[in-house]
């Protein structure tokens, strides 16, 4: 059992009201673990068959309690439902054991009626969506009170020290929530409300708005022949405050990530020809300088990109490092990177026929893809300065 250790069989007070150890404790690689290690417990312990049920039966509980696919979902009528309701009747009829034999151990009353309302409000809530609202099933995944709790949490720090409202400030700071808006100008500042709210709108909603107007007076001023006019206008619109530095990718990688391309479309196209024009053999590709991390990890089944797929690749990628070089990433990123990709002129890819889908289907599966992994590397980047701030503010502490 590698992922249990002391923390999960002798928590602290903190501790105990963590929820990822206790799934980690009621888990299948227990159960593995306490079958694989059964002569042994029970020769220290005695008979361990009651434990291992309890546990089987807490997983079952869980799985079903943290669905999040169809197929585990929760349906009226369903196992899942009947074995929710069968663990009802298990808590009652152990409390029932208690009470005839005290020195039988039973959960408190506060432990104990936890698990009966949550399972018995999830079935209450499964039959209501299902029956009422034509809900075909639930993901009880979701299901959580955490922001219930939230709302309460706000509700009692709402009056400073005193965390007990009375009714009717508990009345009072609902009403104030309904209408509360999270940015509000200083008491006393020079800043308009008005002001506050505009920054809430869409980003760089101006620029967007004058885009067309400059692209107009450019397509004027280019038709009359006035090009030193057409430059100043395009030098002014452009940003001149900052040398922005550009980002390259590597060539090795991009070529790497090109023969991923060449098989996801070859999976999606139905021409050979088209297929044919995506690869080429190991031997052909031996005099390429960028192929060399792939006949580094190459056992067999990698595959080595054309040279149109590869400047295709390229040019996509150098256009996308160009345009974030400048740009952040915002919602209207996939619209303005598109619009930024109509002004590249893209090499072709494909047999005539299908050349325009082929290549259209390739910039459009490219382009994804990097989004995807863009937006994980600025995550990850974001996690990784946040783990930091919070290791400088215990080492302050300390």
């Amino acid at each position: 059992m590698p992922h249990i250790s002391r923390l999960h069989l002798y928590p602290n007070g903190f501790e105990k009201m963590r929820v990822g150890p206790a799934l980690r404790l009621f888990s299948e690689e227990v159960l593995k673990g306490l079958y694989f290690y059964r002569s042994q417990v029970e020769k220290a312990y005695g008979p361990a068959r009651e434990t291992e049920a309890f546990i089987f039966r807490m997983s079952k509980l869980i799985a079903i309690m943290t669905s999040r696919c169809a197929k585990t979902s929760l349906i009226p009528d369903s196992a899942n439902a009947a074995y929710l309701k069968e663990f009802l009747i298990f808590l009652n009829e152990w409390e029932l054991v208690h009470i005839r034999d005290s020195k039988k151990v039973f959960l408190s009353a506060n432990t104990a009626e936890g698990p009966r309302v949550t399972v018995q409000s999830t079935l209450d809530l499964v039959a209501y969506l299902c029956t009422d609202c034509n809900f075909k099933y639930v993901l009880t995944s979701k299901l959580s009170q955490d922001k219930l709790e939230n709302l309460f949490g706000i509700v009692r720090q709402f009056n400073g020290t005193n965390d007990h409202p009375t009714p009717a400030q508990f009345l009072a700071t609902l009403n104030v929530l309904a209408f509360y808006n999270l940015a509000r100008p200083p008491k006393g500042g020079n800043c308009d409300p008005q002001t506050i709210t505009a920054l809430l709108g869409e980003a760089n909603a101006t620029c967007r708005k004058s885009c067309p107007d400059v692209v107009g007076k450019l397509d004027k001023l280019v038709d009359v022949g006035n090009l030193e006019d057409a430059e100043h206008a395009l030098n002014s619109f452009a940003p001149q405050d900052h040398e922005y530095i550009t980002q390259n990718s590597p060539a090795r990688l991009v070529y790497y990530v090109a023969g991923y391309v060449a098989r996801k479309m070859i999976q999606k196209t139905d021409c050979r020809p088209c297929s044919e024009r995506l690869t080429i053999p190991g031997e052909s590709a031996g005099s390429d300088a960028r192929n060399e991390f792939i006949e580094e990890f190459d056992r067999g089944s990698l595959l080595y990109p054309s040279g149109e797929l590869s400047r295709l690749v390229t040019t996509l990628e150098d256009s996308f490092t160009v345009f974030f070089s400048h740009n952040k990433i915002t919602v209207a990123s996939m619209t303005d990177l598109a619009t930024f990709l109509q002004g590249v002129q893209l090499p072709k890819v494909g047999y005539c026929d299908h050349e325009r889908e082929l290549t259209l289907a390739i910039v459009k599966f490219y382009i994804l893809l990097r989004f995807r992994f863009y937006a994980k590397s600025l995550n990850r980047e974001r996690a990784s300065k946040r783990e930091q701030l919070k290791h400088l503010k215990l080492r302050r502490c300390n």
